[in-house]
């Protein structure tokens, strides 16, 4: 019963994953969401069409070093 329990968040956990990620699709900027907290250093950016949470000013959470 608690295995059946776990397989089915599990497969309900990738479902919304999939679907966030489908969601944060963009052109500019603009249509990302917008960063309510001003003292962490990242923004979210539109890289490649999807929006990412990257570092101001770099491409660090995407591009490995």
């Amino acid at each position: 019963m608690v295995q059946t329990i776990k397989f089915v968040y599990v497969v309900l956990l990738f479902i919304s994953l999939l679907l966030v990620t489908n969601a944060l699709k963009c052109d500019t900027d603009d249509d990302c969401p917008k960063s309510n907290t001003p003292s962490v250093p990242y923004t979210w950016r539109c890289y490649k069409n999807t929006c990412q949470f990257l570092k101001d000013g770099t491409l660090e959470a995407v591009v490995p070093k």
